[in-house]
């Protein structure tokens, strides 16, 4: 068994890791992101941002977090198509150096009050 958390990394070691696959000629996205919670409908979302590229998450912070930090980069660090995941802000994406990066939030939080009105309308709520 694989411990994925270890994809979980410092920005010096994700830097490092852009520039070793851009000198292979890897294109390499970074999404920015909340991963909270993380969605089929967003999992599918990542993947087809993935592409051929290898892609990073940055794990950012919504102010009403239902998971910590830690976990939410866990998560992401879980899927299969993730180089590799930094905890951070748009501005830690910026610093990678990664050929495109992808701001996730918006829609993300879109399919994060989807989902609770699902929660709450199958409650009774």
């Amino acid at each position: 068994m694989i411990d994925t958390r270890t994809k979980i990394v410092s920005l010096d070691e994700a830097r490092r890791r852009v520039a070793e696959q851009r000198a292979l000629g890897t294109k390499v996205r970074a999404v920015v992101g909340y991963f909270d919670p993380l969605l089929p409908v967003h999992i599918a979302h990542l993947a087809q941002l993935a592409g051929e590229a290898k892609l990073i998450a940055v794990v950012d912070s919504p102010p009403d977090a239902y998971l910590e930090l830690g976990a939410r980069a866990e998560l992401a660090a879980a899927l299969s198509f993730i180089e590799c995941v930094v905890e951070g802000s748009p501005t830690v994406a910026e610093a990678l150096g990664a050929d495109e990066i992808l701001a996730g939030q918006e829609a993300e939080g879109e399919r994060r009050r989807d989902f609770i009105r699902y929660v709450r309308d199958r409650a009774g709520s």
